[in-house]
């Protein structure tokens, strides 16, 4: 079990639920610690635990489209950076399959939809994104 984690704007906070923390089984927060940590890219950010992770690095490269326009080119990035950063679920068959869709919003909001698909059945988790 895990807390459950809820995204506000661009914030990740823990969800209540009947005055206590909310848990779940912990897939929610581990795709929204990949999508939501930011990633190495052209020498900045990255996450500090990397150097001691002898595998994949944590997190995506979203963060570098924050100030981006809201273009088909910012949105097919935003797409890429989601499936690169959840790729371990597949290497680590997790899942057998993940979808991305991406799709703006209110002029510059960025809404990302994905779908694990493992065996006969999948889970979809909805996240909204202000760049």
């Amino acid at each position: 079990m895990d807390f459950k984690k809820v995204m506000n704007g661009s914030i990740s906070d823990f969800n209540l639920e009947n005055g206590d923390i909310a848990t779940s089984d912990g897939l929610e927060e581990a795709i929204l610690n990949s999508l939501y940590t930011d990633a190495r890219a052209d020498g900045q950010n990255g996450w500090w635990g990397d150097a001691y992770n002898k595998g994949q690095p944590m997190g995506s490269k979203l963060w570098t489209l924050r100030n981006a326009k809201a273009t088909l080119e910012t949105k097919n990035l935003a797409k890429q950076y989601c499936l690169e950063a959840l790729q371990w679920l597949l290497d680590e068959k997790i899942a057998n399959k993940i979808t991305v869709k991406t799709e703006w919003f209110e002029d510059s909001k960025l809404y990302i939809e994905v779908k694990l698909f493992k065996n006969k059945g999948h889970k979809m988790f909805k996240f909204k994104e202000a760049l």
